[in-house]
């Protein structure tokens, strides 16, 4: 048995920032040797996105880099060039997966699309990851995880809460649609690496990132075919409570049922005006709800976030506390289950990062590299698998190809 998922598994990442790069790291988290290719000089973009220790900006130390592209190696190519194309399909008759994400009419310029990758390599994988598709007449758009999440509907509903009247927002965190697009990816190249074990046959995985979003919201879509009714926010969140102020920062609850309500009371000791006959039911006490939260908050501001929490918790309140970073990371949890890996990296230094958000008792994940520098494995790749001399890859280099 191999001591890895997807040990032997050869991967080529043609993909830049979030959605393309994070299915690559899954894979990479499994055991595939995962290669990723950058433009020479360049590389990806998301290089020059931050953070940066000490807010100083370099293209080795950028944190969502580091981050999304954890245990690959790193290759610099240009496939605008004859000579860079040659070495491209080279490297993809040795591949059992390709991820990329250019528009489809793009990637067909460059030799990037399914029928010409397969024409080198029938059993090869080409996972596409696009903003809108391989079909349709939005196939060609280019977009931003701005454009996709709302394309996909899911930032007609934010914020909620306590900020229902102010407009839409991006997810938070900036990339967290194409985080789950990512997941997609992932999981449909795993299923196509399965089918190809039975049949012989590699395919062509069409990830639509706007399709993903909307698949996380298909609840609200049937509410519209069913009723008619466009769903709000303020009908997603019909609760009371949402987030409440602490001494040290905000605990969410959720008081749906009397059941919570009684709790929520019996936590605070039974208040006089928690009888108030409007709060007897929930309708009430959500008409209300602003009132009823300013009372709850005289109670919550004099306590630290996990002391509400805890409280509420142990009277059957349901009730978590808003973590931070350095709640996160200080996770008695997220320490006993070994959710951060250290790694060293020689520019930007030794950081803890999240891991494997999964785990296989017999082929556990591993971590054995940083993220590659830009162009840190061009020797590994193109001299000692792809046969070039150190002056053949010097002079690629003069040209500006690698």
């Amino acid at each position: 048995m191999p001591e890895k998922a997807l040990e032997g598994v050869r991967v080529l990442e043609l993909c830049e920032m979030v959605a393309g790069p994070y299915c690559g790291r899954l894979l990479a988290d499994m055991g595939a040797d995962v290669v990723k290719i950058e433009r020479p000089g360049v590389g990806d973009p998301a290089r020059r996105y931050g953070p940066f220790p000490g807010d100083v900006p370099h293209a080795e130390k950028s944190g969502l880099f580091l981050y999304v592209n954890l245990n690959k190696r790193g290759v610099t190519l240009d496939v605008e060039t004859p000579t860079g194309r040659r070495l491209l399909t080279e490297l993809v008759r040795r591949a059992d997966v390709v991820l990329e994400d250019r528009p489809p009419r793009e990637a067909q310029r460059l030799g990037l699309d399914h029928p010409t990758l397969s024409a080198v390599n029938k059993q090869v994988i080409v996972s596409s990851v696009t903003p809108f598709g391989q079909t349709g007449p939005y196939a060609d758009f280019k977009a931003h995880a701005l454009n996709t999440f709302h394309a996909g509907g899911e930032g007609y509903f934010l914020p909620g809460g306590d900020w229902l009247d102010r407009p839409p927002l991006h997810g938070g965190g900036g990339f967290l649609g194409d985080y789950d697009s990512g997941l997609a990816a992932g999981v449909a190249t795993i299923a196509a690496l399965y089918d190809r074990a039975i049949s012989g046959h590699g395919q062509h995985v069409d990830i639509s990132r706007q399709e993903v979003l909307m698949s996380l919201n298909g609840l609200d879509l049937t509410k519209w075919q069913n009723s008619g009714k466009v769903e709000t926010r303020a009908d997603r969140v019909p609760r009371l409570g949402s987030t409440l102020r602490c001494k040290d920062g905000y605990v969410e609850i959720n008081v749906n049922f009397n059941h919570h309500w009684a709790a929520l009371v019996r936590a605070l000791d039974s208040p006089a005006w928690a009888t108030d006959e409007r709060y007897a039911y929930y309708k009430g006490r959500l008409e209300n709800d602003r009132e009823v939260r300013a009372s709850f908050e005289a109670w919550s501001m004099a306590r630290t976030k996990r002391e509400v929490m805890e409280t509420l918790q142990v009277n059957g309140c349901p009730a978590g506390a808003v973590n931070d970073p350095a709640d996160v990371l200080a996770s008695p949890q997220l320490q006993a289950r070994g959710y951060f890996v250290e790694m060293g990296h020689p520019d930007a230094g030794r950081y803890k990062y999240p891991s494997a958000p999964w785990k296989l008792s017999a082929t556990p994940a591993s971590y054995e590299r940083a993220a590659p520098r830009l162009g840190e494995h061009n020797t590994d790749v193109f001299c000692r698998e792809l046969g070039l001399t150190p002056a053949e890859l010097t002079d690629l280099r003069r040209a500006d190809i690698v």
